[in-house]
């Protein structure tokens, strides 16, 4: 039996997070709130036992590791003599949730564990030598050896509820006042979810933790760095204000909190995600709002033919760009300072015709490979929004013009036109195999709007090019990086051997290739990252070709 006391301590480690619980407590708020209304201020929700092995088994089958879960299985049942959890409810999702009160010693945790049978829950813990004695009100204790207070534990709603005794004032609420496990774990979904609602924190612990970051803020605000100017040390101070403020909109009128992982087998996707919303009609509320307003040429950029793309499309607050203008210019300045005397006059046109690019704030980069084409080679395509692009052609032009005949002879400007845009080309040398062999040894073409940079270069480059000139910007997300690893395949098979053939075994479904990773704005602000699950078939047998290389030598 001592193996299978093993259980137990799984149980008591769950049971460690639980703090006082008092019958008398109120965290939170001066008055309980209903058992059908309940939510916590914090809430780590597990999916039910069934789900939960079924994901796993599911996850390690498309790995190619379906022996191990197999595995994982046989333990279980040895761990439990061949009988299952009995008692215990397969089909229901667990809970641990959090209510603070001002006072942190008298916050409560509570264990909340799905039950289908009581009494043969207590045999199941007894034949583990794990012996709860119960009490005249109807609460159990547990007394565990490696534990050195006792687990108190009471069956309401179809649940064990349960929480620790840390001392002598410590009770269970009484059944009528336990909250309904419905309402509880309705705050979270997914296979595991850990939810915040920061609005169910007390007003005085907000404001211990406003006053604790400000605080810390503010000290790295103080600090200067080595060899740091005071336009930089401005621009810093300016950033860790904004932060400071950030924090402060979050918890005084944030919403929900939530980071979630989940395996939805019938799609075949896995995801973790981040959400944060911010209360109706608050200042937070309108500016993750204002996030998703944003126009982007990065989201008007990625082709359906993408093997490895994505886009930044970010805005400095107006009180960073303030402070980042003397730091531009010092940059400038230091810039020309270096160069020698020809250089400085090549380049201070340009860098001047830059200078509103670099104080704008604003951050629109774009990035897409495409292919692989029929000759083996990809295409890259990328983008950058510029301020008064017309101004940089014009003194990129005049900077051309005064090179030596030598350098200026691989550059070839207006090789082609679309609409009003020129089309400008550069031949490369000295191109290193590697390069050579994804994307080919053409020439690299750039482009300049009003307000982009475009280039490309590899296969077909220019036609990419005047596909991409002609794109209108877009609102779109503030992140988005995909990468379709059966396009990527070719590449990685430049440095793994046996790419391309895992990969024609594994995708074998349209879109079954994707990673991706998504950030966006509207009602609430989300990080997303989602993995299809025939990636994990790819990767395994990757590994399984390397390990079988590795033998072979």
């Amino acid at each position: 039996m001592r193996s299978c006391g093993l259980l137990g301590l799984a149980l008591a480690g769950l049971l460690l997070l639980a703090p006082t619980a008092r019958a008398d407590d109120k965290p939170g708020d001066k008055t309980p709130e209903p058992a059908s209304s309940f939510k916590p201020a914090a809430l780590l929700r597990i999916e039910a036992i069934d789900d939960l092995f079924a994901d796993l088994r599911y996850i390690l089958k498309q790995a190619g590791q379906k022996e191990v879960g197999d595995q994982l299985e046989m333990g279980l049942k040895l761990l439990t003599g061949g009988k299952g959890l009995a008692g215990i409810d397969t089909k229901k999702p667990i809970g641990l949730y959090a209510s603070v009160a001002s006072k942190l010693n008298e916050s409560q945790v509570m264990l909340l564990l799905p039950i289908s049978d009581e009494k043969k829950f207590i045999e199941f813990l007894n034949e583990r030598d794990i012996k709860p004695e119960k009490g005249n009100n109807g609460v159990y204790t547990l007394n565990l050896d490696n534990l050195p207070f006792p687990i108190l534990a009471r069956f309401a709603n179809n649940y064990l509820y349960a929480t620790a005794k840390f001392n002598k004032d410590v009770k269970m609420p009484a059944r009528d006042k336990l909250p309904k496990p419905a309402a509880v774990l309705a705050g979270g979904s997914g296979a595991l979810s850990l939810t915040a609602n920061v609005d169910r924190l007390p007003n005085q612990i907000r404001k211990v933790a406003i006053s604790f970051v400000a605080l810390q803020l503010g000290n790295l605000k103080e600090e200067k760095l080595e060899n740091e100017t005071d336009a930089q040390l401005a621009l810093r101070g300016a950033m860790l204000d904004e932060l400071a403020a950030q924090f402060k909109l979050i918890v005084e009128e944030g919403g929900p909190i939530q980071l979630k992982l989940n395996v939805d087998r019938k799609k075949h996707d896995l995801s973790m995600s981040f959400n944060l919303a911010g209360k109706p009609n608050t200042t937070l509320a309108k500016n993750i709002i204002a996030l998703a307003r944003t126009k982007s040429l990065g989201a008007a950029l990625m082709g359906s033919d993408s093997a490895l793309g994505g886009y930044l499309n970010l805005t400095l607050p107006a009180s960073v760009v303030k402070k980042l203008g003397p730091v531009v210019d010092e940059s400038i300045k230091k810039g020309l300072d270096n160069a020698d005397k020809e250089a400085r006059e090549l380049l201070k046109p340009v860098a001047t015709a830059l200078e509103a690019t670099a104080k704008s704030g604003r951050l629109d980069l774009a990035f897409d490979m495409r292919g692989p084409f029929k000759s083996g080679k990809y295409t890259v395509v990328a983008s950058g929004e510029v301020k008064n692009g017309d101004k940089i052609e014009a003194a990129l032009r005049k900077a051309i013009a005064k090179l030596p005949e030598e350098k200026r002879k691989p550059i070839k400007l207006d090789e082609a036109k679309v609409g009003s845009v020129n089309i400008h080309r550069i031949e490369q040398k000295n191109i290193d195999a590697k390069t050579k062999a994804i994307l080919g040894d053409g020439p690299m073409y750039v482009a300049i709007r009003k307000d982009a940079v475009l280039f490309s270069m590899g296969e077909d480059a220019l036609t990419v090019l005047k596909t991409a000139v002609k794109a209108e910007s877009k609102t779109g997300n503030l992140v988005r990086m995909e990468a379709s690893l059966a396009r990527m395949a070719k590449l990685i098979g430049q440095t793994q051997a046996g790419a391309e053939a895992a990969a024609k075994e594994a995708f074998k479904e349209k879109g079954s290739d994707k990673v991706t990773l998504l950030i966006k704005a509207g009602a609430s602000f989300e990080a997303k990252m989602n993995v299809k699950s025939a990636v994990l078939t790819f990767a395994g047998l990757m590994d399984k070709a390397q390990k079988d290389k590795q033998k072979d030598q």
